[in-house]
């Protein structure tokens, strides 16, 4: 038998992490969003203002889509981790989603496109290198080990 690969153990041990990150945040948006009818007292949700931040204040939709996220980040980091070919053809998708969006992103600050106002996104224009960095190393990287998954 084969072993496993060290960086998909790793990659799959991160994607778990972000899993339990985006369900935890997403939870706790839903149970402090004043549209959920939860009664909280207020020791409580100061409590938990501190804890998330600002993501206490999150509507509840927008907490409901980080927790559904959360869940399938969560079977699919599981599913690489078992070498499931599935899982694999998922976080490739998953890659390639991420270096168009990279790519589109650079058009649209590049001026070569003009769908729409730029401005919302200009906070976000230092993570796009390091993002299309990693997401092609590990796009490269899933593809070379690809013959591991069953």
């Amino acid at each position: 038998m084969e072993e496993k690969p060290f960086l998909l153990t790793v990659l799959s041990v991160v994607l778990g992490i972000i899993g339990i990150a985006l369900t935890g945040m997403g939870l706790t948006a839903i149970i402090t969003s004043p549209q959920s009818g939860i009664p909280i007292g207020e020791e409580q949700f100061a409590l938990l203002a501190q804890l998330t931040s600002t993501s206490a204040f999150i509507d509840i939709q927008t907490g409901s889509a980080f927790f559904l996220g959360g869940v399938i980040v969560l079977v699919v980091g599981s599913g690489l981790h078992q070498m499931r070919m599935w899982a694999l053809q998922t976080i490739i998708m998953l890659l390639l989603a991420v270096v168009a969006f990279c790519a589109l992103y650079t058009l649209l600050f590049l001026g070569v496109l003009e769908l729409f106002d730029t401005g919302i996104f200009e906070d976000f224009s230092g993570l796009i290198l390091p993002l299309l960095c990693y997401c092609s190393f590990f796009l490269i990287y899933l593809i070379t080990v690809r013959h591991y998954f069953d």
